[in-house]
């Protein structure tokens, strides 16, 4: 098995929508923070699943400021490497609040 060096950030929805791949393009996502002014974040239920090729661990994610901002959030893992990071925006949050 090959090991999978580049990671990959997905960021579907909003004003960041689109996929980011290397270090430094992910790094220039961090600029999320000048946007819409979350201040504040929160996680819950968090889920992980694994087999012998690799993991995922899943987040509710809530960001609380000017613009609350709800967010399932997964990370994949190889290799004990993050490979690939989602983060969506959830136009509609579930009624369970989070």
């Amino acid at each position: 098995m090959a090991i999978l060096t580049t990671r990959n950030f997905h960021w579907v929805g909003g004003p960041l929508d689109g996929t980011y791949t290397g270090v430094d393009a992910i790094r220039d996502v961090g600029k999320i923070h000048e946007g819409p002014g979350a201040d504040e974040g929160s996680v819950g239920q968090v889920e992980e699943a694994s087999n012998p090729e690799g993991a995922s661990v899943t987040a509710n994610v809530a960001f609380e400021g000017k613009q609350p901002i709800r967010v399932p959030y997964m990370l994949t893992y190889r290799d004990a490497r993050i490979v690939s990071e989602t983060w969506q925006i959830n136009a509609k949050p579930a009624k369970t609040g989070y």
